[in-house]
Protein backbone atom coordinates (compact mmCIF):
# COMPACT_ATOMS: atom_id res chain seq x y z
CA UNK A 1 0.00 0.00 0.00
CA UNK A 2 2.69 2.31 0.82
CA UNK A 3 4.81 2.50 -2.47
CA UNK A 4 1.09 2.73 -4.27
CA UNK A 5 0.36 6.18 -1.94
CA UNK A 6 4.58 7.19 -2.98
CA UNK A 7 3.38 6.84 -6.45
CA UNK A 8 0.62 8.86 -6.25
CA UNK A 9 1.81 11.33 -4.35
CA UNK A 10 4.85 11.62 -6.98
CA UNK A 11 2.40 12.04 -9.94
CA UNK A 12 0.39 14.24 -7.91
CA UNK A 13 3.55 16.30 -6.97
CA UNK A 14 4.11 16.14 -10.94
CA UNK A 15 0.79 17.25 -11.98
CA UNK A 16 0.82 20.44 -9.44
CA UNK A 17 4.18 21.31 -10.91
CA UNK A 18 3.12 21.45 -14.00
CA UNK A 19 -0.10 23.07 -13.42
CA UNK A 20 2.18 25.95 -11.55
CA UNK A 21 4.80 26.22 -14.52
CA UNK A 22 1.74 27.48 -16.46
CA UNK A 23 2.29 25.65 -18.78
CA UNK A 24 -1.33 24.73 -20.57
CA UNK A 25 -2.77 20.96 -20.92
CA UNK A 26 -2.48 20.70 -24.67
CA UNK A 27 -2.40 17.18 -24.80
CA UNK A 28 -5.62 15.20 -25.87
CA UNK A 29 -7.45 14.07 -28.54
CA UNK A 30 -9.95 16.44 -29.91
CA UNK A 31 -12.81 16.53 -32.62
CA UNK A 32 -13.69 19.82 -34.02
CA UNK A 33 -17.19 21.19 -32.71
CA UNK A 34 -18.83 20.48 -36.12
CA UNK A 35 -20.17 24.82 -35.74
CA UNK A 36 -21.60 25.38 -39.00
CA UNK A 37 -21.43 29.04 -37.88
CA UNK A 38 -17.65 28.73 -37.92
CA UNK A 39 -17.71 27.09 -41.06
CA UNK A 40 -19.89 29.78 -42.55
CA UNK A 41 -17.16 32.23 -41.34
CA UNK A 42 -14.87 30.91 -42.87
CA UNK A 43 -16.16 30.44 -45.97
CA UNK A 44 -16.51 34.48 -45.99
CA UNK A 45 -13.53 34.96 -44.77
CA UNK A 46 -12.01 32.83 -47.69
CA UNK A 47 -14.68 34.71 -50.25
CA UNK A 48 -13.22 37.94 -48.62
CA UNK A 49 -9.31 37.45 -49.50
CA UNK A 50 -10.25 36.01 -52.94
CA UNK A 51 -12.43 38.73 -54.06
CA UNK A 52 -9.68 40.33 -56.32
CA UNK A 53 -8.93 37.61 -58.25
CA UNK A 54 -9.73 37.17 -61.75
CA UNK A 55 -12.93 35.81 -62.57
CA UNK A 56 -11.54 32.56 -64.28
CA UNK A 57 -9.96 31.38 -61.37
CA UNK A 58 -11.58 32.95 -58.35
CA UNK A 59 -13.49 29.54 -57.80
CA UNK A 60 -11.07 27.38 -58.23
CA UNK A 61 -8.91 29.21 -55.62
CA UNK A 62 -11.88 29.06 -53.44
CA UNK A 63 -12.01 25.48 -53.49
CA UNK A 64 -8.69 24.68 -52.89
CA UNK A 65 -8.66 26.88 -49.89
CA UNK A 66 -11.80 25.60 -48.36
CA UNK A 67 -10.79 22.02 -48.96
CA UNK A 68 -6.83 22.77 -47.14
CA UNK A 69 -8.72 24.74 -44.36
CA UNK A 70 -11.13 22.03 -43.83
CA UNK A 71 -10.38 20.92 -40.05
CA UNK A 72 -9.11 17.24 -39.85
CA UNK A 73 -11.93 14.80 -37.87
CA UNK A 74 -9.22 13.65 -34.83
CA UNK A 75 -6.46 16.24 -33.95
CA UNK A 76 -3.91 14.59 -31.55
CA UNK A 77 -1.40 16.65 -29.94
CA UNK A 78 1.03 15.96 -26.99
CA UNK A 79 2.53 18.62 -25.45
CA UNK A 80 5.95 17.67 -23.34
CA UNK A 81 6.94 21.29 -22.66
CA UNK A 82 10.33 21.75 -24.65
CA UNK A 83 8.60 20.33 -27.81
CA UNK A 84 4.77 19.25 -28.97
CA UNK A 85 3.29 16.91 -31.70
CA UNK A 86 0.50 17.33 -33.84
CA UNK A 87 -1.36 14.35 -35.75
CA UNK A 88 -3.59 14.80 -38.12
CA UNK A 89 -4.57 12.46 -40.99
CA UNK A 90 -2.09 9.73 -40.38
CA UNK A 91 0.80 12.10 -40.24
CA UNK A 92 2.25 13.71 -37.03
CA UNK A 93 5.08 16.24 -36.88
CA UNK A 94 7.09 16.67 -33.38
CA UNK A 95 7.86 20.60 -33.09
CA UNK A 96 10.70 22.31 -30.11
CA UNK A 97 8.33 25.10 -28.48
CA UNK A 98 11.36 27.53 -28.68
CA UNK A 99 10.93 28.76 -31.71
CA UNK A 100 13.28 27.00 -33.44
CA UNK A 101 12.61 26.87 -37.16
CA UNK A 102 11.58 22.87 -38.65
CA UNK A 103 11.51 21.84 -41.94
CA UNK A 104 8.82 20.14 -43.03
CA UNK A 105 7.27 18.47 -46.09
CA UNK A 106 4.25 16.68 -46.82
CA UNK A 107 1.68 16.46 -49.59
CA UNK A 108 0.62 19.95 -50.16
CA UNK A 109 4.35 20.63 -50.30
CA UNK A 110 7.69 21.81 -47.97
CA UNK A 111 8.35 24.23 -45.52
CA UNK A 112 9.36 25.49 -42.31
CA UNK A 113 7.65 25.23 -38.92
CA UNK A 114 7.75 26.94 -35.48
CA UNK A 115 5.91 26.96 -32.50
CA UNK A 116 6.36 29.34 -29.28
CA UNK A 117 4.39 29.55 -26.22
CA UNK A 118 3.12 33.34 -25.72
CA UNK A 119 1.55 32.89 -22.14
CA UNK A 120 -0.77 30.57 -21.70
CA UNK A 121 -1.09 29.83 -26.01
CA UNK A 122 1.03 27.86 -28.79
CA UNK A 123 1.64 30.30 -31.97
CA UNK A 124 2.26 27.91 -34.74
CA UNK A 125 3.83 29.64 -37.94
CA UNK A 126 4.28 27.52 -41.11
CA UNK A 127 5.77 29.16 -44.24
CA UNK A 128 5.40 27.87 -47.51
CA UNK A 129 6.11 28.30 -51.24
CA UNK A 130 2.34 29.73 -51.14
CA UNK A 131 2.83 32.25 -47.82
CA UNK A 132 2.53 32.03 -44.20
CA UNK A 133 -0.02 30.19 -41.90
CA UNK A 134 0.20 31.36 -37.92
CA UNK A 135 -2.59 29.33 -35.88
CA UNK A 136 -2.64 30.16 -32.13
CA UNK A 137 -3.92 27.62 -29.75
CA UNK A 138 -5.95 28.66 -26.65
CA UNK A 139 -7.84 26.36 -24.34
CA UNK A 140 -11.01 27.68 -23.01
CA UNK A 141 -11.12 28.37 -19.31
CA UNK A 142 -12.60 24.56 -18.40
CA UNK A 143 -9.95 22.90 -20.65
CA UNK A 144 -12.42 21.18 -22.42
CA UNK A 145 -12.23 23.22 -25.62
CA UNK A 146 -9.68 23.72 -27.95
CA UNK A 147 -9.52 27.42 -29.76
CA UNK A 148 -7.56 27.72 -33.25
CA UNK A 149 -7.40 31.33 -34.56
CA UNK A 150 -6.16 31.12 -38.11
CA UNK A 151 -4.15 33.79 -40.02
CA UNK A 152 -3.49 32.70 -44.01
CA UNK A 153 -1.75 35.36 -45.48
CA UNK A 154 -0.19 34.77 -49.51
CA UNK A 155 0.96 37.38 -51.79
CA UNK A 156 -1.84 36.20 -54.36
CA UNK A 157 -4.54 36.85 -52.29
CA UNK A 158 -5.98 40.67 -51.74
CA UNK A 159 -6.37 40.15 -47.53
CA UNK A 160 -5.45 37.48 -45.46
CA UNK A 161 -7.57 34.60 -44.37
CA UNK A 162 -8.70 34.80 -40.45
CA UNK A 163 -10.74 32.00 -38.83
CA UNK A 164 -11.78 30.23 -35.80
CA UNK A 165 -11.86 26.37 -35.47
CA UNK A 166 -12.86 25.15 -32.32
CA UNK A 167 -12.42 21.59 -31.13
CA UNK A 168 -13.49 19.18 -28.48
CA UNK A 169 -11.55 17.22 -26.17
CA UNK A 170 -12.15 13.53 -26.47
Amino acid sequence: MKPIRGALAVILGLMMAASASGQPGFSGDWRPSGSEAERDARYAAIDRATESLNVFVRGAARGRIRSATQPPPLLRVTDQGVRVTFGANGRNVTLPTDATPTEVSGERGSGVMTVRRDGERLVVTARGENGVNTTVYRLSEDGRRLLLDVRLESERLGAPVRYRVTFVRQ
